[in-house]
């Protein structure tokens, strides 16, 4: 997914394309459900004793990222985006006003396109569908602080790496050679999981 964004971006720089990122708001409630569902009426109701029928998806529903996601692809497919099928998270516009790549991780989207006009375009028809808000500066996109250059643009993570390196401030020792563990049975103790945790964290800054 995140390959898809570095492509997206180098892709803008060198064509010189338009960019501009938007974020839903309350997301989930723009998209129908399917399951009929009630709860209970909240707190504050005029009649605490009756319930509710859910007409659209709310936060905290199992069924919500997936009612949101088809909801979405909805969207685009009418507005005349195709989606990718080596990367759900990437969907292309190629029409004779121009072409246009959108990226979006669930709420939060980028969008390019090969002219201004089509831009313009691109967002009335979108905003006529979803509730957005649009900004003209790249500057974070998921965590990731964004800086435009004269040649491109530079990523970086100084949150998630401040974070890692107050993580693993402490000194780690290494007993030489490794104890002896049944490497099939032995249950990993509480530094091995730790250990995943930060090589995660690496792989993502990576």
């Amino acid at each position: 997914m995140f390959n898809s964004l570095r492509c997206l971006l180098t892709i803008t720089a060198a064509l010189g394309w338009e960019i501009q990122t938007f974020d839903v708001t309350t997301a989930y409630l723009h998209s129908n459900l399917k399951d009929t569902i009630y709860v209970r009426a909240p707190q504050g109701a005029s009649d605490m004793l009756r319930v509710l029928k859910l007409k659209k998806a709310l936060y905290g529903l199992k069924q919500a990222g997936r009612c949101w996601w088809n909801h979405l692809r909805n969207v685009l497919k009418k507005v005349g985006f195709e989606s990718n099928p080596e990367d759900q998270s990437t969907y292309t516009y190629n029409w004779a006003d121009g072409k246009a790549i959108l990226w979006v991780h669930v709420d939060y989207g980028v969008i390019v396109a090969s002219n201004g006009e089509l831009l313009s375009k691109l967002k009335r028809l979108l905003t006529l569908e979803l509730m957005l808000k649009w900004e003209k500066e790249v500057n974070s996109i998921v965590g990731i602080t964004i800086k435009k250059t004269d040649g491109g643009f530079e990523l970086c993570q100084p949150a998630l790496i401040r974070k890692l390196c107050s993580l693993n401030a402490r000194n780690i020792t290494a007993s030489q050679p490794l104890p002896d563990m049944d490497l099939v049975s032995g249950k990993a103790n509480a530094i091995d999981k730790e250990y995943l945790s930060w090589i995660g964290m690496l792989l993502y800054v990576a």
